[in-house]
């Protein structure tokens, strides 16, 4: 004789009892009204109007230009970096234990202009470029 293979029943998963303890039901999601669509609108345009203003403000700053040391003479990694305003970038890195020539005074060396520089801005025909290149 055959033996009949018995079917099984296929578990529905989907009954309450067969979820796990860590699912959370999702709350239906009901559409604004439209005062509170209104409002949200606004605080959004409001919001994009304040940043397409800072930009047009800083447009119209004088462009500056600040040197900032670091380390100390002598140091490992001594050297002054010059930021720029215009790009918002790193314009110039100078090294501070290294020279242009050679038999420099104390004085001399402590003036960056003697230092070696490791970047420079472009010059091009027309503007100044900052660049790291």
């Amino acid at each position: 004789m055959a033996k009949q293979g018995r079917r099984r029943r296929r578990r529905n998963n989907n009954r309450p009892s067969d979820r796990p303890s860590n699912v959370v039901a999702i709350p239906s999601i009901v559409p604004p009204s439209p005062e509170e669509h209104d409002a949200k609108t606004a605080q959004k345009n409001g919001a994009v109007a304040a940043a397409e203003a800072a930009p047009a403000a800083a447009a119209g700053a004088d462009p500056w230009s600040e040197w900032k040391t670091f380390g100390a003479p002598g140091d490992r990694g001594y050297m002054a970096v010059r930021f720029d305003s215009l790009g918002g970038s790193v314009a110039e890195i100078r090294l501070g234990n290294f020279f242009d020539r050679i038999g420099l005074t104390d004085e001399e060396r402590a003036d960056r202009e003697h230092w070696v520089h490791l970047v420079d801005p472009a010059v091009a025909a027309e503007r100044t470029l900052q660049t790291l290149m």
